[in-house]
């Protein structure tokens, strides 16, 4: 069973019937409020228990890896495709992690081959080994893992007494620094991300009906601030506008983009500052129009700026924060300002402001 994000389905498939014993080979989706029964064109994979199910963002549909992981379909909502055959043995599939990256756009299947964890991912095709994601977590007999939405990465959870808890990142798997108490290894469990509480949740397993929340004490966010001014001078975003959010230990990237008069910009920079409230005795926002920048408004303390270059109308700030505690729920704001003669009066002109608060993982 998994969810289809494109049309908010929860999909399930198969089983086993608790009357008969008899393996099934239907589909069931839930839409909140009622399951449906689909009448598949054509047939589907035979019936048994042993599989498991992902939603590929490459390809937008459902897999089902099954027959210990000889064989993947693939379901778009209507219709069964066989698609592959070519997949490594499973030790015990309905104990290996399965979960969708969708920072990275990958289905991803993880557990022990061989004696030894490894990490595979689906291109849209075929499944391939992942080299990158091989150190980490220790042989684990049963695993369990979900994409946590709040973090953006791959959380995994096994039945390592020791280790259990891991998370994913661009250079591979990570150990989770979890701060105070921490449910112990069991097998199997259950974990998702829930959208209520912004948290991962990991249920039962070892025979334990109890509920663990995966909390984070900070999360990073941003948020945008005011509107285009006088000749729609230029805006600021994310470099990737969909993840991209400050956390300690990494870089965070934000984009100019001068639009209107200031689409050719080849001069500016970015100013940063710890306030969108006040500048020392001025409120603010700050009407900057008296200054030859008409229509604009300063949105935030100016309290450093940084020359950026320019090509095409367009430039990129980069800051790296450290993984500092001292940083953890900063807020700071930036908003650029860039040049292009008789633009304006003066020639210069601001964007949108952007607030971004710094989070911890």
């Amino acid at each position: 069973m998994a969810f289809d994000p494109n049309r908010g389905r929860l999909v399930l498939f198969g089983g086993q019937s608790m009357i008969t014993g008899q393996w099934l080979q239907d589909t069931w989706e839930w839409d909140g409020n009622n399951w449906m029964l689909v009448a598949t064109t054509s047939a589907p994979p035979a019936g048994r228990n042993s599989f498991a199910m992902v939603f590929d963002p490459i390809s937008q549909r459902m897999l089902a890896i099954v027959n210990g992981g000889a064989e993947t379909w693939a379901y778009n909502g209507s219709d069964w495709v066989f698609v592959d055959a070519h997949y490594p043995n499973m030790i015990n599939p309905p104990f290996t992690g399965w979960a969708t990256d969708y920072r990275h756009g990958q289905a991803l299947v993880m557990g022990l081959w061989g004696g030894a964890f490894s990490t595979w991912a689906w291109d849209g095709q075929q499944w391939s080994d992942r080299p990158i994601d091989q150190s980490g977590p220790a042989a684990q007999m049963s695993v369990n893992a979900a994409f946590d939405w709040g973090r953006q990465r791959v959380v995994l959870f096994g039945d390592s007494a020791s280790r259990p808890c891991w998370e994913r990142t661009s250079s591979g798997w990570r150990e989770v620094a979890v701060q105070g108490a921490s449910p112990p290894a069991r097998i199997p469990q259950g974990l998702c991300y829930s959208a209520a509480s912004g948290n991962l949740l990991l249920v039962g397993g070892g025979g334990a009906g109890d509920i663990w929340t995966l909390t984070t004490t900070h999360l990073a966010s941003r948020r945008h601030i005011g509107n285009p001014c006088g000749a729609a001078s230029g805006s600021l975003e994310p470099a990737d506008p969909q993840w991209e959010v400050p956390w300690a230990g990494g870089a965070y990237e934000l984009l100019v983009r001068g639009t209107g008069g200031y689409s050719t910009a080849a001069l500016g920079g970015m100013w940063a500052g710890f306030s969108d409230s006040r500048w020392g005795s001025t409120s603010l926002p700050f009407s900057v129009s008296p200054y030859g920048i008409g229509g604009c408004d300063l949105f935030l303390s100016p309290d450093g700026f940084l020359p950026l270059a320019f090509q095409s109308g367009s430039a990129r700030w980069t800051v790296t924060l450290p993984r500092d505690p001292a940083l953890y729920g900063v807020e700071f704001f930036n908003q650029a300002m860039l040049y292009a003669p008789g633009a304006s009066a003066s020639g210069f002109g601001l964007s949108t402001a952007v607030g971004s608060t710094i989070g911890n993982r």
